[in-house]
């Protein structure tokens, strides 16, 4: 048998999550969506390095248009928030600018796949997602030969087909603990049973879907798209190539979808180098008609 990467790293991971889950739940009892979501909140706290703020709430364009509610990984490094509580109450909901926001995700306590009514749905889910999605995409691109924001890009004539054709973008998922059919009352517990309805669930795709789709602790669908318009050969992606025809690749793993979903946002976020904010802008604005002639001495 193939000796697995680091000693079985990525399962070790999702038994952490998957513990970390249940200890939560003694506290929170889960009965609630929102419940579950402070609870991804702390987990993806605890697992990425400090440079990555986690918070609850919105992604908001310079003129003000928002999109999103759920979970917001961004740069709180270089895009401090105000946040008057602790880094560890995830309780208020912030304001993320589009230029600091490396990834979204809306959080489904229990994720609906065939009731098209509920907001519990997979296609609400994706709605929201796409909200997020054609926000950020609005921002100015970071080439992907730029080696900083504040530098013009170096000409370049090589040509990366797996790869978005710039830096910034944003990477996007949907997390659920459990899967229903129709009526988020009746969950499904088994993998097949959920890998099967997986199948037969069209979601309607565009450039601006979830990259990733988690179906409780075993299920998940990851992007891809197809090389030839006869759709016999695909190949998957780590970001949705745009322009290109998309797909969603249908996996089980027992009890390691958590742990493939910590490695894909570490994957994206590695990859990602985002642009700058518009600080000169936003004074000039502030300063507009408030300007003087410098004291001479």
């Amino acid at each position: 048998m193939e000796k697995l990467f680091y000693n079985d790293y990525l399962r070790n991971l999702s038994e952490k999550f998957l513990r970390r889950l249940d200890e939560i739940s003694g506290v929170y009892g889960f009965e609630y969506g929102i419940e579950f979501e402070l609870a991804i909140c702390e987990i993806l706290r605890a697992f990425l390095p400090d440079k990555y703020g986690v918070s609850r709430g919105f992604v908001v364009t310079k003129e003000g248009e928002m999109a999103g509610d759920d979970i917001i990984i961004y740069d709180q490094q270089r895009f401090p928030t105000l946040r008057n509580n602790s880094k560890l109450d995830f309780a208020k909901k912030e304001q993320i600018p589009v230029e600091a926001v490396f990834a979204y995700f809306e959080i489904k306590h229990t994720l609906v796949l065939n009731n098209e009514d509920s907001r519990s749905s997979i296609n609400y889910a994706v709605e929201q997602v796409k909200k997020v999605k054609e926000l950020c995409n609005r921002r100015e691109k970071v080439g992907i030969y730029q080696i900083d924001p504040h530098l013009p890009e170096i000409p370049n004539s090589i040509k990366c087909n797996d790869l978005p054709n710039y830096r910034n973008p944003i990477f996007t998922g949907i997390i659920s603990r459990y899967v229903a059919d129709t009526d988020s009352k009746n969950r499904i517990a088994d993998v097949d049973q959920i890998y099967q309805l997986s199948f037969n669930r069209d979601i309607d795709h565009s450039n601006d879907n979830p990259e990733l789709i988690i179906l409780g602790k075993s299920n998940y669908l990851a992007t891809g798209y197809y090389k030839k318009d006869n759709k016999e050969e695909g190949i998957e992606t780590l970001f949705h190539i745009r322009d290109k025809i998309q797909f969603y690749g249908i996996y089980k793993s027992e009890n390691l979808a958590y742990g493939i979903l910590l490695a894909y946002l570490m994957n994206a976020i590695d990859f990602i180098r985002l642009g700058k904010m518009p600080w000169t802008s936003m004074i000039n604005q502030l300063a507009l008609g408030k300007k003087t002639t410098p004291n001479k001495t």
